[in-house]
């Protein structure tokens, strides 16, 4: 499998053989779309507004980052245009997903819990106990939020 994605600076990432800043080339060139994206002004409606009209392999596609990157509108229409030909969701716009939302009974889609990105309590202990740790010695902490990118 070759992985390629999308970072805002381009830059390579660990574990894809490449990277871009061109979303649309993202589209394209996929099999599987998988957006782990986080819900920041960047990001918020980027999948939107006939944006999966790019899409030019039909891939299967899993939205486990935050569900307002597009609406419950565009994947029914990408999937009715054969722009993406399956789509499994974990996460949406408004949660929990109504209870009559189209997409449960779209065919080609199918809806999870928001359970994509599991946090225990025993491994969110470990992490929090090691940057106390850190904090108290003076090193740098482990995954530190950005706020001004928003995650």
């Amino acid at each position: 499998m070759r992985t390629l994605g999308w970072a805002r600076d381009g830059g390579p990432r660990r574990h894809f053989d490449a990277t871009t800043r061109d979303v649309d080339r993202v589209l394209a060139d996929c099999d599987v779309l998988v957006s782990a994206l986080p819900s920041t002004a960047a990001t918020r409606g980027l999948l939107g507004g006939g944006r999966l009209a790019a899409c030019g392999r039909s891939p299967l596609f899993l939205n486990v980052g935050r569900g307002d990157l597009l609406g419950e509108d565009d994947v029914l229409a990408a999937l009715a245009a054969g722009h993406v030909r399956e789509a499994v969701l974990d996460v949406f716009a408004e949660e929990p997903l109504s209870a009559d939302s189209p997409l449960w009974a779209s065919p080609g889609v199918r809806v999870t819990p928001h359970v994509a990105a599991l946090s225990l309590p025993a491994d969110v202990a470990v992490v929090f106990c090691d940057n106390l740790d850190r904090w108290t010695r003076g090193e740098e902490l482990r995954y530190v939020v950005d706020w001004e990118k928003g995650y």
